[in-house]
């Protein structure tokens, strides 16, 4: 029977990342977005061995989820061994997670093997782990040779891997994980600049870093490090410029990216501006409702050549921008998102 591992995190890329990495080494995981949620799961199946919690989360964080585990009556709940995942490692923090009841913590980002080890050691060996499964899956599981070619200073694309048992698939997951779901951040963290909501961007700050640190992003992670620790300082120091240096290496991670996974595009998009053609709005417009329909209908290829078109027509900043992510996501077969990115676009004409 395999062990059963409770997993709370916010985020959910990284939530859907050590899901997969504890799957391959046969545990059975629940996951949970917040503290709250993982207190409801218990009431209705108290039968988990373990418990894994980020630290910072919503509506109930994993200290104060701890504490509430630890003073439950129900002594299946009360002793569930739990583990603390935390990108912070701060005396206070540290004496925070001791005093709430948590057995042991490892630092985000948490490499398989460390965290299979703690998870071990927090069970008392007693999981039935299979010393073999360990050496299999630590095993590269696929030809990774096509990062090679990348001799990237924004993403250490080696360590990444390593951070994933060496496991090529999981990475690749993880950065496409990474392009659709945080495209657009830096703009969400303007808004917050802009209306002074400085708690929200430190949360956004904070998550940031985390799964920065997950998929390698040195420089990335390194300007979301300093940025916390300006609004930490003077929140009144914060202000559009101060953002700058972290939008850049956003910007660059996101190409790094995009480089990656389309090492040779079939057509590019940023092509001589002596082959573009003066095309309307209604043309544009209509362009995309049949891009629309070729991807619900699954249609790839189709789908592809309208994207051509539209490359070939006069498009300001913004409309270029939505372009390259659709052209991403649809080459990455990934249709759904890149529908919703053709919404955006109508939405910009």
């Amino acid at each position: 029977m395999r062990t059963k591992i409770l997993l709370a995190d916010d985020d959910p890329m990284i939530r859907e990342m050590l899901q997969i990495v504890l799957t391959k080494f046969e545990f059975e995981v629940t996951t949970a977005e917040n503290g709250k949620q993982v207190v409801e799961i218990l009431k209705t199946n108290p039968r988990f061995e373990l418990i894994i919690l980020d630290i910072n989360m919503p509506e109930l964080n994993g200290i104060e989820t701890a504490k509430q585990i630890r003073s439950s009556k129900n002594p299946l709940i009360k002793n569930i061994p739990i583990i603390a995942m935390t990108g912070y490692q701060e005396e206070n923090e540290i004496n925070s997670i001791i005093n709430s009841g948590i057995n042991n913590y490892i630092a985000k980002p948490a490499k398989p093997a460390a965290l299979i080890e703690i998870i071990e050691n927090s069970l008392g060996n007693s999981s039935g782990f299979n010393k073999e499964i360990k050496k299999q899956n630590f095993e590269n599981s696929s030809d990774k040779s096509v990062f090679d070619v990348y001799e990237q200073d924004e993403i250490d694309i080696k360590k990444g891997i390593t951070y994933l048992g060496d496991n090529f698939n999981i990475f690749k997951k993880l950065l496409i994980k990474f392009y659709k779901n945080y495209t657009g951040y830096v703009d969400k963290m303007k808004v917050l600049i802009e209306n002074k909501k400085y708690k929200d961007l430190e949360f956004t700050l904070h998550k940031l870093k985390g799964v920065s640190a997950q998929i390698c992003a040195i420089k990335l992670n390194k300007e979301t490090i300093e940025f916390e620790n300006l609004i930490n300082k003077n929140p009144d120091l914060i202000s559009l410029e101060s953002i700058a240096s972290l939008e850049k290496h956003f910007i660059k991670t996101m190409e790094v990216i995009e480089k990656i996974f389309q090492p040779e595009p079939k057509r590019q998009i940023e092509e001589s501006p002596e082959i573009f053609k003066q095309a309307d709005p209604m043309a544009i417009k209509n362009n995309l409702l049949r891009l629309a329909t070729y991807l619900k209908q699954k249609k790839t290829n189709d789908a592809e050549t309208i994207i051509y078109e539209l490359t070939r027509s006069k498009l300001n900043e913004n409309h270029l921008k939505v372009l390259k992510e659709i052209k991403f996501f649809t080459e990455n077969n990934d249709l759904d998102a890149a529908f919703l990115k053709v919404k955006k676009f109508l939405n910009l004409l």
